[in-house]
């Protein structure tokens, strides 16, 4: 998609210069829309809660495929009682490396932006994001 050079100006690509009659009734119907449910957004967090609890894990150590490693995971097994730590460790990991792939994602568009005089310098993104 080609981007304009200065994103302030140019033809209006919405439509309502064009139709003012359907613009303002599409105004108006903007205006008095209600939701459609009644409550707030406890019931989404309590949908949330409840596909947390019901997930898989994300990660897990994989099944040993020697004696030796069969033998060591049943003694780790014995004296640790369970992996969930390790599942754990797995989870945290993947959600860090969206995190990442959402901050990379970031410095790409800002680097293929042809208006980075708008925006904040690379050094000061970088400053806030961790």
């Amino acid at each position: 998609m080609k981007h304009e050079s200065n994103p302030s100006l140019g033809i209006n690509r919405t439509g309502v210069s064009i139709s003012p009659i359907d613009s303002h009734r599409t105004i108006k119907g903007a205006q008095e829309l209600r939701p459609i449910s009644e409550g707030n957004a406890s019931g989404i967090a309590e949908n949330r809660i409840r596909y947390i609890r019901e997930a898989e894990s994300m990660g897990s150590i994989p099944i040993p495929l020697t004696l030796k490693g069969i033998t060591e995971s049943i003694q780790e097994q014995i004296m640790t009682g369970n992996h969930s730590i390790m599942d754990k460790l797995g989870e945290r990991s993947a959600f860090e490396r969206i995190g990442t792939r959402l901050y990379e994602a970031l410095l790409v568009k800002y680097e293929a932006s042809e208006h980075k005089e708008m925006l904040p310098e690379l050094a000061r993104i970088a400053s806030i994001l961790p």
